[in-house]
Order: structure tokens, then sequence, then C-alpha cells
């Protein structure tokens, strides 16, 4: 057997076959479950271009199998290359850093935005599928491939549901060129007869996980989800005050702010040297707090990024909250919320197997058996719940233009699409006629952001400003404010942050902020005490700086300071407001903003806005969110506007007509073909155009001696009335539409129940 550190020898099949096979007798030793089955695998990879290997978790499907896949193209091709495609960044650097170390990293490579690191004895790739989805826009054959792994398919993520029927067109393509494209999709909880039968001819393959078992303890009693914090510090307390096995312990929370607090109040109760707890979120700041502990026990609080993107092999016990936050898409509204909800069986079973990876485990679920027997087995697709336009985009720019009657694995129905189209028009993406525009659609396309972002950043390069427009975006983009909560809570934002305030934007002002942050301060360290000293949060500006650097690298400039003299502050506004066209607010009369097409009301500027207190007519808006726990809508990342500016960065958008309003709105209806495309939007702002007062609901009193038909009309009544009328009916012994006409006598006082 070859030792782990020989020397490398490059450009030689053999050499690099005999490292695969010392890989697989590594892993083997190992007793890794899925080489249990290595002979099963090579043969359905030999004798099928569709494989679907449905491997529990811990099999080795992400390590292991591109392996085995590879070993057996290189029999027919010595240049075989071999991509994999992850749903989540952290998993392509830690997947190809370990598979790495088992074959030589000259050969096991990675790739996520501008992130690469591929020698030339690459032949494993692992990459984000946002990335492989930009590979096919540029390469639609996918020509240096030669396999394809399409990893943690469960997740149904947009863009993999849009590259699975696109790579189904390129396999049909490949087959008729004489050259065919494997492709290898793998899961631990597929909906499998789905994918079967999506995958036509496709080869099912069913590898068993690790024979360690992991006991589940169910809560007893429903736990409410403001106590859940509590609960799992609690639990992690109790597990360690009674010495319970000395593994690592894993917590899943929803997000950022449920896992500081779990995490200051583990700390509260656990005051242990040799005990480490740490975020993990999948940010850089996270990932690194992560790697660097080592040597001693770890608490580990995470998103669901630890179910499927990031192995910690020694957690022996797991806390599952039951909650998950992802995006959900508001037809109504046209807007993308970030909600909080709670998870699927199938979520529940990826975190049991987080536990027990080398070792027996237990997870403890924060919630009861019932509660997890009524939950939905699988996750409802992104495509399903989320903004179509950056797929649209994408499709247009592969020349695909009936993107209504595309090959969805899921159908997102055509409102939604309709909608991703007339986002893309006000955009400038896509002309009258639904086709991409040279001036705008085709350089969107070509850079990895969102279209809005992207629009922003075609829009800052015309105009000389990107450093700072793609530094703003960064910022939006990283859905962290960079005020810190903490710093004097009980003043106002005026009194904290006056001095950088740029007034009548939110946008000006942070970059004003970011300028004092760079130019005062000459290393990391005096720019955190600087931030400390002036409430700022430096992750933010941190994970901002480092979407600019991914952004302008083709342009290969980052200068530090923004330049924000009365030309540039210009420029950036109209960069900022061409990327924002669907998000320009109307003031209404009681002070709450309405979006200009009309769809959502009442929404108010946040309490971080330099707007708060002017409160102009039209506001543009970079961050529209809704706090589902109050129910009400905010606008972060706020500047004033008017028709002159938006003119300026729309020039393309119609004038707006009296009787149409600015947005066409489509009513939900049975899918059938586009008869046309939705129309080019009107320009939201006219000069004719007036705030719609907002009317509060009239409130009716009955008119006297006077009768009124009810002939002609329907009444809804929620089931809740319905269900509580149906429970005093059986408790006073009345018939139901006896208690229905006589509800108001019943419980007016003074009145007697007969």
């Amino acid at each position: 057997m070859m030792e782990e550190n020989a020397p490398i020898i490059f450009g030689g099949k053999e050499s690099l076959l005999a490292r695969l096979q010392n890989a697989e007798s590594i892993w083997r030793a190992e007793k890794l479950p899925i080489l249990e089955k290595s002979d099963e695998i090579k043969q359905a990879f030999h004798t099928s271009d569709r494989i679907l290997l449905e491997a529990e978790t811990g099999s080795g499907k992400s390590t292991a199998s591109p392996i085995l896949l590879l070993e057996e193209l290189l029999s027919r091709n010595p240049d075989a290359h071999i991509v994999v495609s992850q749903p989540r960044r952290i998993a392509t650097e830690g997947l190809a850093d370990y598979v790495g170390s088992k074959v030589g990293k000259q050969y096991i490579g990675f790739h996520h935005r501008q992130h690469t690191y591929i020698t030339p004895e690459t032949r494993i790739t692992y990459e984000i599928e946002k990335s492989l989805l930009n590979e096919l826009l540029r390469d639609p054959m996918l020509t240096k491939y030669d396999a394809v792994m399409l990893d943690e398919i469960h997740e149904r993520s947009i863009d993999l549901d849009i590259l699975m029927p696109l790579l189904k067109q390129t396999q049909k393509a490949r087959a008729a060129s004489g050259k065919p494209l494997k492709l290898v999709l793998t899961s631990a909880t597929v909906d499998r007869d789905k994918m079967l039968a999506y995958f036509e001819g496709t080869k099912h393959v069913q590898i068993p996980g690790r024979t360690f078992p992991v006991e589940e303890e169910f809560s007893a009693k429903t736990i409410d989800t403001r106590d859940l914090i509590g609960a799992a510090a609690e639990r992690t307390e109790k597990i360690v005050r009674e010495g319970q096995d000395q593994g690592d312990i894993l917590i899943f929370m929803p997000g950022r702010e449920e896992i500081s607090k779990t995490i200051d109040l583990i700390k509260q109760k656990i005051s242990d040297p040799d005990i480490d707890v740490i975020p993990l979120l999948g940010g850089d700041e996270t990932t690194n707090a992560y790697k660097q502990s080592t040597g001693r026990r770890k608490i580990i609080v995470a998103t669901n990024v630890a179910e499927t993107s990031i192995t910690i092999p020694t957690v022996r016990i797991v806390i599952d909250s039951g909650l998950l936050r992802t995006n959900v898409y508001d037809g109504e509204t046209g807007t993308t919320e970030l909600l909080t909800l709670e998870h699927t069986q199938s979520n529940a079973k990826q975190r049991k197997g987080r536990a027990g990876r080398t070792a027996p485990g237990k997870i403890y679920y924060l919630y009861t058996k019932e509660q997890f027997d009524a939950r939905e087995p699988y996750l409802r697709a992104e495509i399903l719940r989320t903004n179509l336009a950056s797929q649209v985009l994408q499709m247009k720019a592969m020349g695909i233009q009936d993107v209504h009657n595309f090959d969805y694995l899921d159908h997102p129905g055509k409102e939604k699409i309709d909608m991703a189209i007339i986002t893309l028009k006000l955009l400038g993406a896509l002309d009258a006629e639904g086709n991409l525009t040279d001036g705008y659609g085709k350089p969107m396309s070509e850079i990895d952001a969102d279209p809005h972002f992207a629009r922003m950043i075609v829009e800052a390069k015309k105009r000389g400003c990107q450093d700072a427009v793609s530094l703003l975006v960064g910022m939006m983009s990283g859905r962290r404010s960079i005020y810190d909560p903490k710093f004097y809570p009980e003043r106002k934002f005026t009194d904290k942050y006056g001095r950088f305030i740029i007034p009548g934007s939110d946008f000006l002002t942070q970059l004003n902020i970011w300028n004092e942050y760079v130019e005062n301060n000459t290393n990391r360290e005096k720019r955190m005490e600087w931030a400390t000293q002036n409430g700022i949060n430096t992750y933010s500006f941190y994970n901002a700086a480092n979407e600019r650097k991914d952004l302008l690298h083709e342009w290969r400039t980052n200068n530090d300071r923004i330049d924000l003299s009365e030309e540039s502050r210009h420029a950036i506004a109209v960069c900022l407001t061409a990327g924002l066209m669907d998000s320009l607010l109307i003031r209404d009369s009681d002070g709450t903003y309405s979006l200009a097409s009309g769809k959502r009301r009442g929404i108010i500027l946040g309490k971080n806005s330099v707007l708060q207190n002017i409160k102009p007519p039209n506001v543009i808006s970079g961050a529209i969110r809704y706090i589902e726990q109050i129910k009400k809508t905010f606008a972060d990342f706020n500047m004033s506007s008017d028709e002159k500016l938006i003119r300026e960065a729309a020039p393309y958008l119609p004038e707006k007509k009296k009787e149409e309003p600015s947005i066409p709105l489509s009513k939900p209806e049975t899918f059938k073909p586009a008869e046309k495309p939705p129309e080019i939007p009107a320009l939201p702002v006219s000069p004719t155009y007036q705030p719609v007062p907002f009317t509060p609901e009239p409130v009716y009193r009955p008119i006297p001696k006077r009768r009124i038909s009810f002939k002609d009309v329907l009444l809804f009544i929620p089931r809740s009335i319905i269900k509580g009328i149906r429970k005093i009916a059986s408790l006073i012994g009345r018939p139901f539409a006896w208690v229905f006409r006589n509800i108001r006598r019943l419980f007016q006082p003074g009145k007697k129940k007969k």
C-alpha cells in the first residue's frame, strides 16, 4: 500500500489511480459504509449514465463516491474530470480539503464565486450549484467534464432545480455527439419515486449508514417557541453536569440571533475552561472559530448549515430546536421574506445523522413525537417559495425563451414566472417582448449576484463608482446591520451616530462610516477597537469587504476609501435606484409607506434609518423585512428619491398612464402557456402622481327602519369561529343554527338567555 505522504508523481494515470486506491483502502479500514457496496456502485457507474445513490448520513457519499466514480472513468479516459455540486460554499472547501488530504491536493479542487483552487492535475472539483449553473451558461455541453455529481439533492435549492432540467438536455446532446456525460444524484433523504420518475432510466443504489445507534428522546410536552433557547441551554447544562458522553454537543437553532442568545445563556450556566461554546453559521468568521477550536470539548450552536454542509465527527449529542429560517416568497407583494418555520421530517433525520458518526450517540428533540409525526416529510422546494428573477435571467441568457414551459421538476406557476419577468423588465434586463437586452441583461447575466445587485454593478461600471456600489451590495446581501444594538441602546440613533449622518441617505451615511473606519486605523486590531468605541459591527464590514473583493475581481480595483464628492454621491444614488426600482415606497397619510405597486402597505422606516424623522414622499429601500412576531414590515437601508432620479436610472420605462397601475397584477390561475409576455411596467412615479391616502376600514352602523336584502350576499366565516359556535351549541344543548342566529343575544350583558 502506498504511504499517505508518498512523493507526488505528476502526469501519470497509474500514480493517480494508485492514490485513489490508497484512499479507498484507508476508508475501507475505517469501515466506511459506502465501500461495502463498492463493487455494486462501480458496476452502476459502468453500465448506466444516470445513477441515484441513496446513502445514509455518514456513509461517505460526498467523499468516497466521487473517488469510486473517478476510478471507473479513468479506465476509459486518463484525463477524466468530475464536478461535484454542493448547496453551500462551506462544503466545497471542506470536502476538497478532506479528500485532497487522502488523494493529493493537486487532484482535488474547489470553486465558488471568485474563490478557486484548481491545478492542471485537478480531477475532482467541488463547486457550489450557482457556479455550476454559470459554467453551463458559458459551456452548455460541459465539455471539460466526464461526469456531474449533484450532492444533497434533497435540499432542492432553486439553482439545483434549474440545473436538473438543463443537465438532462446536456446529457441528451452529449449522447448524440458520442461523448456521453454521466449524471450521479446523491442524498440521504431524497423523495426517491419523484426523482426516478423525473430522470428516466436511472439506476438506483441504496447504501446503509453507519451501524452506531443513535438514541432518540422527544420532549414530553410542547415547548413554546419563545422558550426553546432556555430549553436548549438547560438540556446542555444537564448533559455536562451529569457527565454524559464527553463527545461534542451540536445544537440546531434557526438563525444568528437565536444562536447568540443560546451561547450567552449556556456560558452563564456553564463555566468550564475545557469547554468551548462556538457558533457555526457558515460565514468565514464562525467557520474559522470552529476550525481553531481544538483539544477541548465543543458545544457548537449552528444553523441548518451543519445538517449536511460540514462534518463534525466528534459530535455525540444533538439538540434539535425543530426550527429553521428560510426565504419565503410573497406572491401578493412580490417580495421575499425571511421566516422562521418548523422543519420537516427529512430535516430531523439529517440532524439525527450528525450524532453517532464514529460512536453511539443521542438526539434530544425539543418537540413532541406527535408534533414530529404531523410535520411534512420533505422541505418544499425553494423554487416554489422564492423569487425566480435570477434563474429566469440565467435561462434567458442560455437562449431559453419559453420559460413558462420549461421542464421543471416542480412547476412554480405562471404567476411567479410573470412576476420574475416583470422584475427583470423593471431592471432593464428584458425588453417589452421578454428578450435579453444587450445594454443591461447580458452583462447582468455574467455577474454572479442577485439581478438587483447585478443591475447596480452594471450601472456603477458605466459611472465609475463600482468601489462604493459593490461595498453597499456587500452590506445589503449580508442581511446584518452595521450598527451594534448593544451600543447605548437607550440613546436615539441620531444621538449615537449623528456625526456620520449624510442627510437623505442611509447608503451614503454607511459609506461615510466606512471611510472613517479605514482611514484612521491602519490594522485589524485598531479597526476593531475603533468599531467598539463607535458602536459599529465589524463583522458586517468584514463580510461586505469580502463581497466587494469578489465582485471587483474582474475590474482589478479595490480602493479602501470611497469617493463621496457631490458628483460621486449622485452617481451612487442613480446606481442604487436602477437596482432597487421595484422597492420604491410612497408615503401615505398616516406616515407609513406603501410599495409603488400598491401591493403592500403599512411599511415603517427602520429605527436605524436617517429618514425616520424626515419621512420624505418617495423612498428607495434596499431591505424590506417582515417581522412575524409583531406582524409589522420595516424598510431599512433607505434613501429619498424623486422622479428625475428614477428617470435617469431607468430611461427605458414608459410613462405611467392614469388608468393603469404601475405594475400589472396577475391573478392566480391554472397554468397555461403565456400568450404574450407580461407588459413592461410603467414608471412608478410621474409628475401627476399623488400618494394614495391610507383610509381606515369604515365602521358600519345599522340604519333604523330599513330592510336590507342579503339574497346575493356571500358571507365568509373563519373556521375557528364555526368551531367555537359548535362547541357552545354542544355545551348548552341547542342546535348549531339556533346558536348562530342568537349569538349576539347570548353574550349581550343584561339580556335573559332563553
